[in-house]
């Protein structure tokens, strides 16, 4: 099957675009968010290289500048199964906040597991940039 970019955008059509820059250091780009009906939150992200030789989980938090405030992880996909244009689409138990609660930003990142270290966004160049995406604005 050939990657085809007209689907991706029609799979991805109501998940909420990730901030720039999405694109992380292990071959994965962070596409975006949306919210379940059951109150968990669904993380779509798309394999832009691959397959990497590390295994790797996803966190996702809130960010009230300072630290994460509230936070759950998960692994992300079988590293070994990774083809680019793949899309894949993680749940997270993460309750979505409420609408009078401090401005916090929502959060995503990768890390190795069981290594522990963090994958970093990076820009066209593949240079670090910063160590987690955006998800709302």
């Amino acid at each position: 099957m050939r990657y085809d970019p007209a689907k991706r955008d029609a799979l991805l059509a109501d998940f909420t675009p990730a901030q720039p820059p999405a694109r992380l250091g292990n071959g994965a780009r962070i596409a975006g968010h949306r919210w379940a009906e059951d109150g968990q939150i669904q993380v779509a992200w798309q394999v832009e290289q691959g397959p990497p030789a590390a295994e790797y989980h996803f966190t996702v938090y809130y960010f009230d500048g300072e630290s994460a405030v509230a936070q759950t992880d998960g692994p992300s996909y079988v590293a070994a199964y990774w083809r680019p244009g793949d899309i894949i689409v993680n749940w997270f138990a993460l309750a979505q906040q409420d609408a009078d609660a401090p401005s916090l930003e929502l959060r995503a990142a990768m890390y190795t597991y069981p290594g522990i270290e963090r994958v970093f966004a990076v820009d066209a160049a593949g240079n670090p940039v910063a160590d987690s995406v955006q998800l709302d604005d």
